[in-house]
């Protein structure tokens, strides 16, 4: 049980009651002070000096000056895909925050078919989703495994002719959960793109669940430019779709990636002429902001008919997914889809200062 001793060898008590309002009366040469000690304390536990400032001990030596509740830092990250176990966070933390970020999806690779016909671009991967979680209480003492999303991989290029497009492959999530809770944070994952097709172009990929609207990728090209993502506010940016061929043997460029508007990136370049699309920006991860930490969708890869079709471009790390392959001429490989990026997990803690 606590016991609050005041200290006041020259301090007068103007109040008969002892449970109510203490008006003080300053001495010159002497400060007020309220301590707080628990029963065989040599010291005080907490000190609350006349200024309003504020000291903290042990009990066992004299408090030092403590300046209350400290600042959000990282605790621990992990960027390598795979499962960790036992993660414990400091145990005077007074509240843990974790970021999850899963796996973005791998974009499709173009169709490659006879002259004079319709051919499909590969379409983006999706998006992977972000996760935010704050705890407080008794749950931050719970041991806590992580588990990092894997990036989903391009469909490759068509090498056969009159053949359709591979589709990317989807990401895996990443999550986070306690020994007694379960899961308290997940990024899901963003699906694979679709290969381009005869006369179509390959969907999109889906995005991952995040915290607020998700950007989403573009669909291959169906006789068109590849389809450009759209801008996102929070969540990894979309890729574009590859570039199709028309069956007036026409070529056309991939798509753009989306502009992450929180992090004033602005989209990639459209490839032209054969070009593979630019890969996604990576962005810095050790903000809590997670408008500026996420990374930017690859773009699509350009067409041709007397080359080796641009590839879609890689996703930037963390969570964003690659972009689509563009379609080709037979004797001559589609476009690869880009491959999306690895997840990423971070926790954040507020400590006493």
């Amino acid at each position: 049980m606590a016991k609050f001793l005041h200290y006041h060898s020259d301090r007068a008590i103007k109040t008969p009651d002892p449970w109510g309002q203490y008006e003080l009366s300053d001495t010159e040469g002497a400060d007020e002070v309220l301590d707080v000690k628990v029963e065989g304390d040599l010291h005080p536990r907490l000190r609350i000096l006349a200024d309003g400032t504020f000291q903290r001990g042990t009990g066992g030596v004299a408090p030092t000056t403590w300046n209350g509740v400290g600042e959000w830092e990282v605790y621990a990250e992990w960027t390598t895909p795979g499962t960790y176990g036992s993660v414990t966070l400091p145990s005077d933390a007074i509240a843990a925050e974790w970021i999850a970020v899963g796996g973005g999806g791998g974009g499709g690779s173009g169709r490659r078919d006879a002259a004079a016909t319709a051919r499909g671009g590969g379409g983006a991967g999706g998006p992977a989703g972000a996760g935010r979680t704050t705890l407080r209480g008794s749950v931050l003492a719970e041991t806590f495994t992580v588990q990092v999303g894997t990036k989903g991989t391009g469909g490759a290029a068509v090498t056969a002719d009159t053949t359709n497009g591979n589709a990317g492959t989807a990401g895996t999530s990443s999550l986070v959960s306690g020994s007694t809770t379960g899961y308290v944070c997940v990024g899901s994952a963003g699906g694979g793109g679709g290969g381009g097709i005869s006369g179509g172009g390959g969907a999109a990929g889906s995005p991952g669940v995040t915290l607020e609207t998700a950007g989403t990728s573009g669909a291959g090209g169906n006789g068109t430019a590849g389809g450009s993502a759209s801008s996102v506010m929070i969540g990894p940016g979309g890729g574009g779709g590859g570039g199709a061929i028309n069956a007036a043997n026409t070529t056309f460029n991939g798509g753009t990636n989306g502009f992450l508007m929180n992090s004033l990136t602005a989209s990639g370049s459209a490839a032209t002429g054969g070009a593979a699309g630019a890969a996604g920006a990576a962005a810095s991860v050790t903000k809590r902001q997670l408008g500026v930490a996420l990374g930017q969708g690859g773009c699509g890869g350009s067409s041709s008919v007397s080359a080796a079709a641009g590839a879609g471009g890689a996703g930037g790390y963390p969570g964003a997914p690659g972009g689509g392959g563009g379609a080709s001429q037979n004797t001559f490989d589609s476009g690869p889809g880009g491959a999306g990026a690895d997840g990423y997990v971070v926790v954040w803690v507020l400590r006493p200062s």
